[in-house]
């Protein structure tokens, strides 16, 4: 990925990745092994749950190392 270096501070920004259930089950396996906050949803991204009802899918957000917000999905 490339930023623009112009300004001092990237904004936080939301990044959504579609994956496979079996990418899916390993992502966060490592995301809770690594004792990293996840959640259900956007506004929910610490209440460690899956979001389940998700047109079928699963999917949970949690924040990288710069304050980014992750989605990862399966539907």
């Amino acid at each position: 990925m490339d930023f623009d270096q112009l300004r001092p501070v990237v904004e936080s920004i939301h990044y959504a990745f579609h994956v496979s259930d079996a990418e899916f089950d390993g992502i966060y396996a490592r995301v809770q092994a690594a004792g990293i906050a996840y959640g259900s949803g956007p506004f929910d991204h610490k209440n460690m749950q899956i979001n389940s009802a998700r047109r079928g899918g699963r999917a949970f957000y949690f924040e990288d190392l710069d304050g980014h917000l992750l989605e990862v999905m399966t539907a």
